[in-house]
């Protein structure tokens, strides 16, 4: 098990050296509890506890108002917004947000810790300048800032603001000049000559795919959007085709991703669907001679983790003139900003991704942020496209450069499991629906949607099945998920062939490389394990990834009598942070297994992960700190992912995490199958929580563009390639 060293602000160091000394340490006990709740870990709540006590002038009860309104304005961050407005009422969102951060025993026995009173004294420590250290206006340089009627952590306000800039100037370039009747032509032999599907079938593109094909081609900035299965991975390899039929080379085309992960499947995927081509033409060939490989953000940009600067920025431009980026809904607010600042004046940035998935684990919902309401096909490529689209208007920002993919290829009736999954996520997508979740049926077989299983034992791991767990954490609780644990790690651990041999075995590797016969055994082994994944919404309680990790390790000792391992043989692991020397990334998984490196010597554990289509042995103790069990993973790890099965662990009680967002973005990592283990009540009413997030980019865009735009503006111009640390700190 992975036992890391948490920090206690409560702790002896910290009564030495107490700033925030207003503040007793039972209250500071009772919000911590809170910020476990809400997904905030005892490092940044002891950051937030820091941050106010350098207001040391506080009154007890302001410096508690001044705390609780850090922590919510963190916990709004984590879910993906960039400010926290500030209406006083009753009613309001911040006291809507401090009702359910506060824990409800405390504001019920003391009126002090009411959320309207909160509120009364949060808003009378800004607007008297009580807090003037720590609070300040915009223009001024002060940890929080106010604008309006909104909160910033001044880090937010600094890049949200240089976003905006940086949007405006490529906003404002017209769109590329391309020969239309050169154009229709290659998009007509693209269509004609498509890769196939599995069954066999040619993929052909629709309007609305066509019409993303061609925005990309001609937009400065494109943004491209669809759910589950509505085939943006054709839309790039699409997108890739014809800009080989206009004579685009390879080394001027960049594809990247935002995690390790999600670049290695963008990569994956493109080369799958070009090696299905039945008759590629010459620009096809030199396609896929000089296809680029798939990059992480990070590394596309030149990232230096000692310097922590990146080599790319707004005064070193991007070589590249088409970059390509896939799972763009993950791009939080910093790095968006930096991959605008980077992209060329003749680059065009395509962004793809479903805007209704969980925002970045860091601020910032961007992608959603920049799609407007209402798009419009009113451009000079709408004649092009081979197909019926239906028009429309809009004279919203980036109206003419966005595209919303609605039909998905997962609802064919050939596709029965991946139908019904999707048919899942979509209801659950759809807050205003009558029906309960476990009274909906399929559309096409009349069908229950979610089929109930009376014990963990009955489960079978196909379409969409639901293990009700009892409305009280307690014995016959525990022994459910126990019991799952236990049959998930038979039909689905232990599923694979010679299992057990395969992980026993020692792979043998001469320092450059796997032997061919240890290939063949770690092919087998990360395909099987990469098919199913349990998910979870928390890292801590009873159904949190932590604990459920630990049952699935229990499992693996009992197998080993005597065992105390932290590791053994076998168990799968994730990076929890990135490691550019040995070019591993917060995210990728790897399995502990036995690596012999000389004949005849004694095998050791190590971690082995999966590099370009090889493997790579790591030693286990210089990774021991950055890495975890992940036999379950929170769904924001999982992001980027896609398995064949899912179990989606829900929460043993109400939390404000549970949300529309967070159960669409679990389910739809499935292709096959998605066991929810839960409580009814608490599936039903997280599909009806969606999170509310607040970004002034669209607001700022639109304002500013109405004022007219000017294609560069100073700030952009003069910003440092080195991002801002001061005394805001991001959320990891």
């Amino acid at each position: 098990m992975n036992s890391r060293p948490s920090l206690d602000p409560t702790g002896t160091a910290t009564r030495a050296f107490r700033p925030l000394r207003a503040l007793a340490d039972d209250d500071v006990a009772r919000l911590l509890a809170a910020a476990e709740d809400h997904e905030l870990d005892a490092r940044i709540a002891y950051m937030a506890r820091e941050l106010v006590g350098l207001q040391d002038d506080l009154a007890p009860l302001e410096a508690r108002a001044m705390l609780c309104l850090v922590l919510v304005s963190l916990f709004n961050q984590r879910q993906g917004s960039t400010r926290l407005p500030l209406d006083a009422s009753a009613g309001g969102y911040l006291a809507t947000r401090l009702a359910e951060f506060v824990p409800r025993e405390l504001w019920e026995h003391d009126a002090s810790w009411q959320p309207a009173n909160l509120v009364a004294q949060i808003r009378t420590l800004i607007d008297t300048g009580r807090a003037s250290v720590i609070v300040g206006r915009t223009g001024e340089f002060k940890p929080l800032i106010v604008a309006g009627d909104y909160l910033y952590h001044q880090r937010m306000h600094h890049f949200e603001t240089r976003l905006v800039e940086a949007l405006k100037g490529r906003i404002a370039r017209p769109p590329a000049a391309l020969d239309a009747a050169h154009l229709s032509v290659a998009l007509e032999e693209v269509l004609a000559n498509a890769p196939l599907r599995d069954d066999g079938r040619a993929m052909t593109l629709n309007a609305e795919q066509q019409y993303g094909v061609l925005t990309a081609l001609f937009a400065p900035l494109s943004i491209i959007t669809g759910g589950p299965g509505t085939g943006k991975t054709s839309i790039v390899v699409s997108i890739l085709r014809m800009l080989a039929r206009q004579g685009v080379a390879g080394e001027a085309i960049a594809l990247a991703a935002p995690t390790g992960k999600a670049a290695n499947r963008m990569g994956e995927s493109i080369s799958a669907q070009l090696a299905t081509l039945v008759e590629p033409g010459a620009a096809d060939l030199v396609l896929l001679e000089s296809l680029p490989k798939a990059r992480t953000l990070h590394r596309l940009l030149g990232y230096s983790p000692s310097r922590q600067t990146f080599h790319f920025h707004e005064n070193n431009r991007l070589a590249e003139r088409f970059v390509i980026v896939d799972e763009a809904s993950m791009i939080d607010l910093f790095m968006m900003e930096r991959l605008i600042g980077a992209a060329g004046a003749p680059c065009n940035l395509v962004l793809l991704g479903d805007s209704e998935q969980l925002p970045s684990v860091d601020t910032g919902a961007i992608l959603r942020d920049l799609l407007p309401k209402q798009l419009s096909t009113k451009t000079a490529w709408r004649p092009l496209v081979k197909a019926a689209l239906i028009d429309t208007v809009s004279s919203e920002p980036l109206a003419d450069a966005a595209v919303r993919l609605r039909e998905s290829y997962r609802m064919d009736p050939n596709r029965p499991t991946g139908r019904k999954i999707l048919a899942f996520a979509q209801h659950i997508n759809d807050g205003a629906r009558s029906e309960k979740l476990l009274e909906l049926c399929d559309d096409l077989d009349g069908a229950p949607l979610v089929i109930e299983r009376p014990a963990a034992s009955a489960l079978e791991y196909r379409a969409v099945e639901l293990l009700r767990a009892p409305r009280e954490f307690a014995d016959s609780y525990s022994a459910l998920l126990s019991d799952f644990v236990d049959h998930w790690f038979e039909q689905r651990i232990r599923a694979l062939a010679d299992f057990d041999a395969r992980i026993q075995a020692s792979y043998f590797y001469d320092g450059t490389s796997f032997d061919q016969a240890a290939m063949g055994g770690l092919e087998a082994l990360f395909n099987h394990f990469n098919q199913a994944r349990v998910l979870t919404l928390t890292r801590v309680h009873p159904t949190g990834s932590e604990r459920i990790n630990a049952a699935f390790h229990a499992r693996y000792l009992e197998q080993r009598e005597g065992a105390r391992w932290d590791y053994v043989a076998g168990e799968p692991v994730l990076m929890l942070r990135n490691d550019y020397e040995r070019g591993l990334f917060n995210g990728d998984q790897g399995l502990i297994l036995w690596v012999q490196r000389e004949p005849g010597e004694k095998a050791e554990l190590m971690a082995v992960f999966a590099r370009n289509r090889r493997f790579e042995p790591y030693h286990l103790g210089a990774l021991r700190p950055h890495i975890e069990h992940a036999f379950a993973m929170t769904v924001h790890k999982a992001q980027g992912s896609e398995f064949k099965h899912i179990a989606l662990v829900l929460p043993h009680r109400d939390l404000p995490l549970l949300s529309r967002e967070i159960l669409y973005t679990g389910v739809t990592r499935a292709s096959e199958s998605v066991s929810v283990i839960g409580r009814a009540d608490l599936l039903e009413s997280g599909s009806r929580r969606s999170i509310e997030r607040f970004c002034g980019v669209a607001e700022k865009l639109a304002a500013g563009l109405s004022a007219g735009a000017p294609a560069e503006l100073a700030v952009v111009a003069q910003a440092p390639s080195r991002p801002v640390q001061g005394v805001l700190f991001p959320l990891e």
